[in-house]
């Protein structure tokens, strides 16, 4: 015969039928003959050719053949060897109408579950019926695509329904082998994806519930692949990007195409460096482009996502627009840095911008300092009135405006008095322009011809760094420039120590003396009537943002007018009502102001009409006005009305017990600019009160935020030494729960409710703060352990009504911590741990969830402090230890297995058992540590009695609930195994049934892992919960543990027996192997033996043991292994 392209054309020559490697097979009905023969091919290499032949149901002929260039030919049987343990099924099926399956490996038969004679009979040999009846009509389209040669090779996955009735996703690969006169035949390669599909399924499920979310969210999700440096966020984050949602290289084109402001680049410096230098959690705020080509303000956050190896994978997050509220924060800054009248900077922050600039400034930086004020200003106010003096200031500062740079600083420091600060200036002379610019600015024309009066102003300029490096030392000489530019005529100006003759207003003038020069400082020594509007502009400027201020300025006005009390009643945004009084009275002279607040609007209507035209009311009688009730001093009273935007504003009274002197029209004016003055503090005091609120009040439920919260506490315990306080931790137990089952926005309002009630039911001189998502603090007055009980219960009982209108299907609890204040003796972070963990262990109550912390807590705490100081290192020394607690069968009363446990041999406290540290550990989570330090103990202790030759029995390692919430549970446990090479069935892995039910979809899964790797899966204290017989039907369980508290010490009662026979057999009906925790009594192990169960541990049998007794006994006791994996 003649050999095909692959073999160069040679001729074959055939050697000898080997017959004794001939062999004989009759499958399904056809007789197979494979037979071997030796070659030769190019060059005298020798070779072998392997032919199948295929005889019967109408096929006859070559079906299979292979050429083995090896010298060898037994390399064929290593061939089968191969195709027989492949993982994959092959099979040889003909083309006709139910795919008759003509031969096929081991792995086939493992994937359909069924061995070859019992897939003959179920299937009759058809290997189109274990597929699902869905998936025949895809399958049969694919095939005949392969019979009509359109193709030689087709692929398709279907599901096909196994022995132990699982539904497995297949996926076939199949190749057209012959098809010459006969029916065809077709080789497969079928693969099980189930996995793979479930896994696909999953996430595209995940990326289904993303999408909605983020449909649902304002926010723009992101998700910043590391590696690829790729950003992909559910919409474009900014409108330059113009729909685009995926950017690369991010960083980069962020910063090539301007999109993010240049000043807050720096802020995405974790997406420019190296994967290791990210932090763990991202959150900042930074401005973004917009579509006016302006930029709006976002807050992004995020967390670094991690590979097992730690390695940072991706950052996901998302961008929130706070462009709203930056902007309404910044408007109130500005509002608090400027001066309301002329929208400079106010006396404060010029100094401040001053100092800042000049302590950074180099040695060689020039700078001037210029101090300005209107000549004679009193005048104009005296003889043109106050509106007529703030149109002139505000006329001035805009003309300065106008000449000044974007850098320079401007500020107005008090009455007609400015400051302005130019940097880096070229020379002296230039400083000298802008002098007389400035000068030619307070003799504007306009104004001279709008109110017929002569303006003019002087200034004095001090330079940098020659006169000084500060703002106090500059601004000292500038203002004794000013008094020499004054005193030589004013309308001019002059440099510190004349620096420049012979300009105009310094021309000639010696260096000026010290004796020469005065401090302008403010004062308060009122010369003549105007001097009170002096003094208040001196002490508000000194006082501006003081709380405690109004009082004082209205004693100012007091004395100034000689009255014994003044008061300001400031209306309601109506008019109708009196919202707010302020008052200072002479001693002895005391009053309720506050009664004025419950007077009706009709009153003041009435009230209203006595002000004459000019806004004044000189009351001779409080008593008959209404003012002042029967009882108490009637008195005198001048009174000043003002007006806003048509609505009564306020009214300033000033109250006397004896007859004054008609006022002229001239101290009338002065009467109104000092109302004007002393509103316009409230005003400043009104704005930094809504500032603050922004800043220390909590947006969601309206109480304080917790950083304020703790100065409250501060100042209250500060305040009130003799006054004992308890501080009180609490929380919505479950509030997760309720998140899910009614949603975020429903369970924010019960946030609100929860915080309202509360706020309502405070006393004066109580506080409550929220210091994260449902935990709120509160300050009350200390009272007795009764009567604090009684009033949480009060407050519980009013949350419990208002929150029933949310129809949340659960109990609705609140854990409440309450800690006795010692002020002398605590910090305020002690104060709120102790809090805390009263709340902590009142969340443990079934039902009152109220706890005081006492000396047992306290010593509670401080022994798991000592725990959590000693634990890493405990570990790392070995100083847990490990025992084993026999498992005997209760026929034979032999170790059939055993349970792991680990006891602490602590350095300081000697042997602890497991209660003593592992709720702490769980708490922690320092568990994931010790738990898998056992069962890596126990791996390595079987592989030592299988190196040994020892008896070997199961050994069930418990894991904490804790374990279900990681992603590398499963991964970390097959690890181990492989590392010691321990068959997995010697190994139980033991959770509880509170484990297993309060993550029922993450423990399905992770079971049903372990038990596909061979592992014996156990439900440890079954009967401690009350769900589990529902569940029992979903997981894949192999070993039940029935829990202790079935059997108490005395004997069961028939209806508990007859429970305990039910579920022993129920188990068994479940071929479940069951074992009994807790007996120490003859009489339980009697009964259990009754009732079929299969395994026992407790005292009556052994106590945990060291290792090294267990195995002593373990030889004498040892049998077989009653719970042998299952067919998988």
């Amino acid at each position: 015969m003649r050999c095909g392209p692959q073999c160069g054309g040679n001729r074959v020559k055939k050697k000898r039928f080997l017959n004794r490697h001939a062999a004989l097979f009759v499958i399904y009905g056809l007789l197979t003959v494979e037979s071997i023969y030796r070659i030769a091919i190019a060059g005298g290499a020798p070779g072998s050719l392997w032919v199948e032949f295929l005889i019967g149901a109408g096929i006859a002929g070559v079906y299979f053949m292979a050429v083995h260039i090896y010298e060898n030919w037994l390399t064929h049987s290593q061939f089968r060897v191969l195709v027989d343990r492949i993982h994959c099924g092959i099979a040889i099926i003909r083309m006709d109408e139910g795919f008759s399956l003509l031969r096929a490996n081991p792995a086939f038969f493992r994937i359909s579950g069924y061995t070859p004679d019992e897939f003959l009979e179920k299937f009759d040999n058809k290997a189109i019926y274990m597929l699902c009846m869905e998936d025949h009509a895809a399958v049969y389209e694919e095939i005949k695509k392969m019979d009509t040669k359109q193709r030689v090779h087709v692929h398709v996955d279907f599901r096909i329904q196994s022995k132990d009735g699982r539904i497995k996703w297949i996926h076939m690969d199949s190749f057209l082998f012959h098809a010459e006169g006969r029916e065809p035949v077709f080789q497969c390669i079928f693969t099980d994806i189930t996995a793979l599909r479930s896994s696909v399924e999953q996430a595209e499920m995940e990326a289904k519930r993303y999408h909605i979310i983020a449909q649902l969210s304002d926010d723009i999700l992101f998700d910043y692949d590391i590696a690829s440096k790729t950003m992909t966020a559910t919409q474009p984050i900014s409108d330059l990007y113009a729909g685009k949602t995926s950017i690369s290289d991010f960083y980069n084109d962020i910063v090539e195409n301007l999109v993010v402001h240049k000043d807050d680049v720096d802020a995405l410096a974790d997406f420019a460096g190296e994967p290791g230098g990210i932090q763990e959690k991202i959150r900042t705020e930074l401005r973004i482009r917009s579509a006016n080509n302006g930029f709006a303000w976002y807050r992004m956050e995020g967390a670094v996502l991690r590979d097992k190896y730690a390695k940072p994978l991706k950052i996901v997050g998302k961008f929130t627009n706070i462009d709203r509220q930056k902007r309404e924060k910044e408007y109130l800054t500005q509002k608090l840095q400027r001066d309301p009248m002329t929208g400079v900077f106010n006396k404060v922050v010029t100094e401040k911008l001053i100092d800042r600039y000049l302590h950074k400034a180099d040695e060689d930086d020039v700078s001037a300092l210029f101090v300005m004020d209107l000549d004679n200003f009193k005048n104009i106010n005296d003889a043109l009135g106050h509106l007529s003096g703030d149109r002139v200031l505000t006329h001035v500062a805009e003309g300065i405006k106008q000449i000044l740079r974007s850098s320079d600083i401007f500020g107005r420091i008090g009455g007609d008095e400015f400051v302005v600060f130019i940097k880096n200036i070229r020379s002296c002379t230039f400083a000298a322009q802008k002098a007389r610019q400035l000068c030619q600015i307070f003799r504007s024309p306009v104004l001279e011809q709008e109110l017929r009066y002569a303006v003019s102003g002087s200034v004095g300029i001090a330079m940098s760094p020659t006169d000084g490096k500060s703002y106090h030392e500059l601004f000292e000489k500038a203002d004794r420039a000013l008094y020499v530019a004054k005193g030589q005529g004013k309308d001019g100006f002059a440099f510190y120590q004349n620096n420049l003759p012979g300009e105009h207003g310094a021309s000639g003038c010696e260096p000026c003396k010290e004796d020469a020069l005065s401090s302008r400082g403010p004062s308060l020594s009122f010369s003549g009537r105007g001097g009170i509007v002096e003094g208040l502009l001196a002490f508000m400027n000194e006082h501006c943002l003081d709380h405690n201020a109004t009082e004082q300025m209205l004693g100012l006005v007091c004395r100034y007018y000689q009255v014994k009390r003044g008061r300001i009643l400031e209306f309601s945004e109506s008019g109708e009502r009196i919202e707010h009084v302020y008052e200072w009275h002479a001693p002895g002279f005391a009053s309720n102001p506050y009664r004025l607040l419950t007077h009706p609007p009709v009153f003041w209507k009435e009230y209203l009409q006595q002000f004459d035209q000019t806004a004044v009311f000189q009351c001779a009688s409080l008593q008959k006005a209404g003012i002042t009730p029967g009882g108490e001093q009637d008195l005198l009273s001048l009174q000043h009305l003002l007006f806003s935007s048509g609505q009564p504003f306020s009214i300033l009274m000033l109250d006397n017990d004896v007859p004054q002197n008609q006022l002229t029209f001239y101290e009338l004016n002065v009467l109104e600019i000092v109302h004007h003055l002393l509103q316009y503090h409230l005003y400043l005091l009104q704005n930094l009160r809504v500032s603050q609120e922004l800043i220390n009040i909590d947006s969601l439920t309206g109480v304080h935020t917790y950083e304020y919260f703790h100065t409250l506490l501060k100042k209250a315990l500060l305040i009130s030494e003799d006054m004992p306080y308890v501080l009180i931790s609490c929380d919505i137990n479950r509030f997760s729960e309720i998140n899910d089952l009614i949603g975020h926005d429903q369970a924010d309002q019960v946030l609100v409710t929860f915080a309202s009630v509360i706020r309502r039911c405070l006393q004066p001189d109580e506080y409550i703060g929220r210091v994260s998502v449902d935990i709120f603090c509160i300050l009350a007055h200390a009272e007795n352990k009764e009567n604090l009980t009684a009033r949480m219960d009060l407050w519980d009982q009013a949350f419990q009504q208002e929150v029933e209108a949310f129809h949340i299907p659960s109990n609705v609890q609140v854990a409440v911590g309450i800690y006795e204040i010692n002020a002398e003796a605590d910090t305020p972070s002690i104060m709120f741990d102790r809090a805390n963990a009263a709340r902590k262990l009142a969340k443990t109550a079934h039902e009152r969830m109220v706890c005081f912390y006492d000396e047992k807590l306290h010593e509670k705490i401080l022994f798991e402090k000592d725990m959590e100081s000693h634990m890493v290192s405990s570990l790392e020394k070995n100083e847990f230890v490990i025992y084993l607690q026999p498992k005997y069968g209760l026929v034979d009363r032999k170790i059939a297995g055993a349970e792991a446990l680990v006891r602490w041999n602590h350095p300081t406290r000697g042997f602890l058992g497991p209660n003593d540290f592992i709720p702490l550990f769980e708490k922690n989570h320092f568990i994931l540590e010790l738990d898998f330090f056992v069962f890596e103990s126990v791996c390595r202790m079987l592989r030592r009695w299988m190196d040994e030759g020892r008896p070997v029995v199961p050994v069930a390692v418990n894991f904490s609930r804790v374990h279900l919430l990681t992603n590398d549970f499963v991964e970390q446990l097959i690890a181990l195994v492989d590392k010691y090479q321990i068959p997995p069935h010697y190994l139980e892995i033991e959770l509880t049934e509170s484990a297993y039910i309060s993550r029922f979809h993450n423990a399905l899964q992770i079971a049903q892992r372990l038990r596909q790797h061979g592992f014996l899966m156990a439900m440890d204290d079954f009967g401690a919960g009350y769900s589990s017989l529902n569940s029992l039907k979903s997981l894949p369980l192999d070993i039940l543990k029935l829990d202790k508290n079935f059997f108490q010490e005395k004997e069961p009662t028939p209806k508990e027996t007859i429970i305990i026979e039910n579920i022993v057999r129920l188990a068994k009906q479940l071929n479940l192997c069951v074992v009994s925790e807790g007996v120490e009594l003859e009489w339980q192990a009697e009964f259990l033996c009754s009732v079929d169960c299969d395994l026992v541990q407790g005292y009556l049998f052994s106590r945990p043991i060291p290792v090294t007794t267990f195995e002593k006994i373990l030889m004498e006791h040892a049998q077989p292994l009653l719970h042998c994996p299952p067919e998988r």
